[in-house]
């Protein structure tokens, strides 16, 4: 541990880039319980799920609530990413109108238990969405659809990832009605063309 002349905290290092820096991390069980938890994965996101779930590298733990006033932030800086694809927007569209939310309790919970709203991961993934899922182990599960289920593998929806796909379905739907304003305009001034015409005509007659 190292405390800097500037009032700078390092658990695990000696240089301390802000008021705590942690770098050391110890394996750990979350929701031994299994009583449900949320949590957020760096490459993953937001994940809900049913514990336990065993190995989590875990560098800061604490007993009560944690407050900030500035936020938590994950990085996306893309110096650090080294491969960018463009995702189906057709495909993505398809998958938006086919996979809706639905109201839903775990198996382990009572009928007592409120429903919570949600999707499914697999009806997910079967519809072109599989980039809004995350993988963790999880022994206890067997393969129940053959065509889309890993053995021993849970999936988790990150629901932060949903509003990528959204922002794709805005951008389709935006290209769309571009395109049939567009069209809708040109018949508007291909109408008021005809009537010029038309009015045209029906002075000459008149003189």
């Amino acid at each position: 541990m190292c405390l800097t002349s500037t009032n700078r905290l390092g658990v695990g290092t000696t240089n301390p880039s802000c008021g705590l820096h942690v770098t050391t991390n110890v394996n750990t069980t979350l929701d031994a319980s299994g009583s449900g938890i949320s949590y957020f994965l760096r490459t993953g996101g937001l994940v809900t799920t049913l514990g336990p779930i065993s190995g989590v590298a875990m560098a800061i733990q604490a007993s009560g609530a944690i407050v900030a006033s500035g936020g938590f932030y994950a990085t996306s800086d893309a110096r650090r990413k080294n491969f960018f694809d463009t995702l189906d927007r057709t495909k993505i569209m398809a998958g938006l109108l086919v996979a809706t939310p639905k109201l839903y309790r775990f198996k382990s919970q009572a009928e007592t238990v409120p429903l919570m709203v949600g999707y499914s991961a697999q009806e997910l993934i079967k519809n072109s969405m599989g980039g809004v899922i995350s993988y963790i182990p999880n022994d206890s599960l067997v393969v129940e659809d053959p065509t889309v289920d890993i053995l021993a593998t849970e999936f988790n929806v990150d629901y932060s990832r949903m509003s990528c796909y959204i922002h794709i379905g805005l951008i389709e739907l935006n290209s769309k009605l571009t395109t049939q304003l567009a069209a809708a305009n040109a018949k508007i001034t291909d109408h008021e063309t005809r009537l010029k015409k038309l009015e045209a005509k029906l002075l000459t007659n008149l003189i």
